[in-house]
This record gives structure tokens, C-alpha cells and sequence, in this order.
């Protein structure tokens, strides 16, 4: 007897809502977190300004934020998350909002571009499919279902610029039916669907794709619009308001947002992985080759290799990266079966691409001119690693009887400690996926224990059997945050929710979460992200601040990946040089970790 899998989107209502953690719970932790960066005479101010918020508005702040909880259909954060983390930025895209990965290889080293990009756009067809019958695989947490609901913005959406506040703009299935091509900067359409509603053969694909390199081997250039998307937001908005004036430019726009992805042909072959990931992040001598308003390119190399580009508003890494693992296997499996089968039959198809058109005035060719140089300054700016940590993974630390992602978060700032001579803000993205709408919430990785135990291992006077037990208390206090995080009771959202609710009642900000002390512990000068994902090798994102690090890694079972970004012209950070101190720290902790059976 065959079993019905639920459908994709079936948990949704039934799943908990996020839940608004009480008051008082709340502000003693969050002030235990402060309480890591900030001075004894900071904390005693701290302590008053909790008891008169308190006894003042806090009160009526956290009623009114029960009653959002109560009337919200899903979630009481996801409006406000949308807008405050992603949309009413107004910062480009590019670097600030933005991630890679880097997928694995082709089984077959010697796959050409044209072929790979074809197996990938045919496997993200696929995809597409199982979202739309509503069919993909529900991911879980042990027992616990994951909400899918982000997927359903992978292929049916673009992001929109406003003056003000960017929106997304939606798709039904039927209308996100064509793919993009972006080759040499020029863009072409073409329908992935035959006469009756069939996907595009692999075969087919590729022979479409053959056609857009001869068409563009011949064809009179247009300037990069697609650059225009890697300016400031307000900025886009109004060099697409005049482009937009012009009909052809229009029905052009209007084919690159209604696309189920955009597919970006790059003429280049990066020569390692650290070159590959920054090119995948950036452009590089290839940053005209994007459309940066869509949340899936899909970049592929003249060597085959391959990896995407993500817009971050409605998709976090999981979600993607959980999906693009499943084409992976989809197309290591055809690899496979074709060793095993006659060759397939080139077939011909009745498909053929349409170039985009643009009619061009002066002013958009140097509003082209400025985004390119803005695009290339920001590109020249971020200073980036993507290191394979080959010592050990998962396996090895596990067997150390220690959490893989508590030694690598305990890392991280050690190395900041060791490079800065500092203690400095850690976010660590926590997923809240087991909730209705859930994303993320922060882990506070500086916590008050991970303190103690680097200011210890900094002083070397400290026996290791002291240092052991500092570590594995710091390793408790990182594992019990992160799950309280992952439950809803972390402190991030809660505050950020009651601080919306006093902005939008026109009060003042609460004047203890302006406090320096409080300001301090949440500018995160070191912005982290752990995802496991099978087909993923590396991901990166940039720093969240101007003298910060973007460290993003990997733990798979025998290795780390690990990627770092900062900004060039701070003179504090390099990426490098952090990258080379963390694989340093990686092996203390280790090192230490394997003393408890000499001890």
C-alpha cells in the first residue's frame, strides 16, 4: 500500500506561531548578553533603565505586541521583518543584501558551459514543478515540520524598487514560464515550456542556448542594463522610472521580473574555488552579467562549474540551498544513468529565444556609466576567502564530545580577540523555521562564559584543565542560547518588535535599548551563518557593518568550508588574515578539547 506524502505547504496552518517571550524574561537575558561588552558602571546604568521601562511603557508595549501576536494570520514579525531588515534599505543590493553558493561539480569534469547550464536550468524546472503541484519534500527538525512557505518565492517573484521601500512583485505559475539568458551583459527570453505545458528537455534547453551564443556573436551590443540593479535602491528607482517610460523598455523589463530565474552565462573560468565564490558574489569582470532584483541566478562558468546568486528578502540559505541540493542529485543521477544508457537523441526544438530590446537615451547610457563605476568601486572594496579547512569536520569534533558549530562560534571571536585585542558583537542566523512563517533569530555568541574562557586562553596562565572547563561551560551557554533562539525566546526579535510598536505609536525610542552599552551589543561587527547543506560548497554574504567581518561556513563530516568577507578600505579588518587566525583557533580548541583525555 503506497503512502500519500503531505503536500508542501499542508503543515502551514496547523504549525505554532511564533510565540513574544514574557517581558521580564526577556530584558534579563538580553541584559546578561550586554553584559559581556559593556563596564560594571555601564551595567548599573542598564539595571535602572530596565526597572523604570518596566514600571513606564514596556508594559503597554509588550500588551499591544500580544494583541499583534494574537491578530496576526501567521506570524507578527514577518510584515515587519520584510520591511525593516530588507525592503526599507536602501543600500545596493549587491554585497550588502546578496549571497552566493557555490554548488558542487558535474560528475563529468570535462561538461561544457552550454551543458551544464542546461541540466541545471532543466533540474530547476523540476523543482519549480514540485513547488507548484506542491509536491517537494517537506523538510523536518527531527519530528518537527519546517515551514516551506519562502520556497514559493524561489521562481514567482522580483524585488521592485521604490523611493522609499521596495516591494515584491509576484507571478502566477503560468505567467513565470520564461527563462532570462544574460550573456556579455545582453539579455534574451525564452519560453521553458513546449506547446503543452512540458518542461524544456536538457537537450532542447541547450539548443536554445546555442542559438542566444550565435545570436549574440552578431548582434549589435546595448549597454549593461542590468548594472543598473547593482546601484543604491533609491537610485534604481528613478533611472527605471525614466527607462520605463519607453514601451519597448518596458515589455523588456516586464519579461526579466516574470521569469522563473535568470540564467547568467559568464565568459569567464575562475581558476580555484576562492576565485570562483568571489566571482559568484561580485561579478567581477563579469558584474554587467546579473539582474540583482531576482532571488535566483543561476551562474555558470565556460568550465562548467556553477553556483547562484540569491536576493536575501524573501529566501534565507536553508530553504535554497535545501532545494538546489535536490537538483544536485537529480542531475548526478542522470549522470550516472546516461554512462549506463545510448546517448540521448539531440531533439529539435520549436522554441526559439527573443532578444530584449532597449531604446536607450543619454541619460539612462550614463546612469549605466554611474552604476557600473559604483558597481566596480563596491567590487574593488570587498576584500574575500573562501577556505577549505581540511584538518578535520563534524566526525572529529563530535568524537571530541563537543558541539561542531559551539567550537567554531567560540572560534571565531577567540580569533577576533587574538587579531583586535577586543570583544566585539557575534550574530549567529538561528533558524525559527518550526514556527508558522518563522526565518531567523539571533544566538548572542559573545556571551559573558565564551568571554571568560578567551580572556583566560589569551593569558596563558590558566592550566589546560582550567581552560577545559571554561571551554565546555562556553560551548553549554552557546548550545542553550542558540536552542532558546531556535524556540522563539531569543531576545533580538522581541526587542526589535517592541521598539517598531514605539515608532509606529510616535514615541520616543525605550531609552535602554539607546544606551551605548545596548547599541554596542547589537552592532555586529562579526555576522555569522552555519548551514549544512550536501551539494553546497561554500556561501558568503558581505559584512553587515563598515569595520565587520561576513563569515559564513560549512562543517561537513572530514572538513570546514569557510568564507570570509570585509571591507578594503577599513584599515582594522582583512579577511585573509582573519581566515588564517580562525584555522588557527580551529586547531587550539581542538587541541585543548583532545587534553581531556591526558587530564
Amino acid at each position: 500500500m503506497s503512502v500519500v506524502q503531505p503536500l508542501t505547504f499542508a503543515h502551514e496552518e496547523a504549525m505554532p506561531r511564533l510565540p513574544v517571550p514574557e517581558l521580564e524574561e526577556t530584558l534579563n537575558k538580553w541584559k546578561k548578553t550586554v553584559s559581556a561588552l559593556a563596564t560594571p558602571e555601564e551595567m548599573r546604568e542598564l539595571d535602572v533603565l530596565v526597572e523604570q521601562f518596566l514600571n513606564g511603557e514596556g508594559p503597554d508595549l509588550q500588551k499591544k505586541l500580544m494583541t499583534k501576536r494574537q491578530a496576526a494570520q501567521f506570524s507578527w514579525l514577518e510584515d515587519w521583518w520584510f520591511n525593516y531588515a530588507y525592503y526599507d534599505f536602501r543600500e545596493p543590493v549587491l554585497i550588502n543584501v546578496s549571497y552566493q553558493m557555490r554548488l558542487a561539480d558535474h560528475p563529468s569534469p570535462s561538461i561544457s558551459q552550454l551543458a551544464r547550464a542546461a541540466s541545471l536550468c532543466s533540474g530547476l524546472l523540476w523543482l519549480k514543478g514540485l513547488v507548484e503541484r506542491e509536491t517537494l519534500p517537506v523538510e523536518r527538525n527531527k519530528d518537527s515540520p519546517l515551514c516551506m512557505a519562502a520556497v514559493r518565492y524561489i521562481f514567482h517573484t522580483c524585488r521592485m524598487p521604490h523611493p522609499t521601500r521596495d516591494y515584491p512583485e509576484y507571478f502566477s505559475p503560468t505567467e513565470s514560464s520564461n527563462i532570462i539568458v544574460i550573456k556579455n551583459g545582453q539579455f534574451y527570453s525564452f519560453e521553458a515550456y513546449n506547446a503543452v505545458g512540458t518542461p524544456l528537455t536538457p537537450s532542447e534547453i541547450e539548443q536554445v542556448l546555442s542559438e542566444i551564443v550565435e545570436l549574440e556573436a552578431k548582434s549589435k551590443p546595448y549597454a549593461p542594463v542590468g548594472v543598473l540593479t547593482s546601484d543604491h535602491r533609491s537610485t534604481w528607482f528613478e533611472t527605471r522610472s525614466l527607462l520605463a517610460l519607453d514601451q519597448t523598455n518596458k515589455e523588456s523589463l516586464a519579461q526579466i521580473q516574470r521569469a522563473a530565474f535568470v540564467l547568467c552565462l559568464d565568459a569567464c573560468s575562475p581558476r580555484g574555488d576562492d576565485e570562483m565564490a568571489h566571482t559568484l558574489l561580485v561579478g567581477d569582470s563579469q558584474y554587467h552579467n546579473r539582474f540583482y532584483d531576482k532571488p535566483l541566478q543561476l551562474v555558470v562558468f565556460e568550465n562548467g562549474r556553477a553556483g547562484i546568486v540569491g536576493e536575501h528578502s524573501r529566501l534565507d540559505g536553508q530553504p535554497v540551498g535545501v532545494a538546489l541540493g535536490l537538483v544536485i542529485d537529480r542531475e548526478q543521477e542522470f549522470s550516472r544513468l546516461s554512462e549506463l544508457t545510448p546517448p540521448e537523441l539531440k531533439s529539435t526544438s520549436s522554441v526559439a529565444p527573443m532578444r530584449l530590446s532597449w531604446n536607450l537615451s543619454a541619460t539612462t547610457l550614463r546612469d549605466i556609466d554611474n552604476s557600473s563605476r559604483q558597481a566596480l568601486g563596491a567590487i574593488a572594496n570587498l576584500q574575500f576567502s573562501d577556505d577549505h579547512f581540511s584538518h578535520f569536520g563534524k566526525r572529529a569534533i563530535k568524537a571530541a564530545k563537543f558541539s561542531p558549530d559551539a567550537l567554531m562560534q567560540i572560534a571565531i571571536q577567540l580569533s577576533y580577540f587574538r587579531l583586535h585585542h577586543a570583544h566585539v558583537a557575534q550574530y549567529e542566523s538561528t533558524s525559527t523555521r518550526t514556527f508558522a512563517r518563522g526565518r531567523t533569530e539571533v544566538t548572542r555568541s559573545c556571551t559573558p562564559e565564551v568571554v571568560q574562557f578567551v580572556k583566560a586562553f589569551m593569558t596563558e596562565n590558566a592550566s589546560p584543565a582550567k581552560l577545559l572547563q571554561l571551554l565546555q561551560k562556553a560551548g553549554s551557554a552557546h548550545r542553550s542560547y542558540g536552542m532558546a533562539a531556535s524556540k522563539g525566546f531569543g531576545v533580538d526579535r522581541h526587542i526589535l518588535g517592541l521598539q517598531l510598536l514605539a515608532n509606529e505609536n510616535r514615541q520616543a525610542p525605550p531609552a535602554l535599548f539607546t544606551h551605548p552599552a545596548a547599541a554596542r551589543s547589537s552592532r555586529w561587527i562579526l555576522s555569522t551563518s552555519q548551514i549544512g547543506l550536501s551539494h553546497v560548497e561554500s556561501i558568503a554574504f558581505g559584512p553587515v557593518v563598515s569595520n565587520g567581518y561576513g563569515i559564513c561556513y560549512l562543517i561537513k563530516q572530514d572538513y570546514i568550508n569557510i568564507c570570509v568577507t570585509s571591507f578594503e578600505d577599513c584599515a582594522e579588518t582583512n579577511a585573509k588574515r582573519f581566515t588564517a587566525t580562525l584555522n588557527e583557533s580551529i586547531l587550539s580548541l581542538y587541541s585543548l578539547l583532545l587534553s581531556h583525555s591526558k587530564l
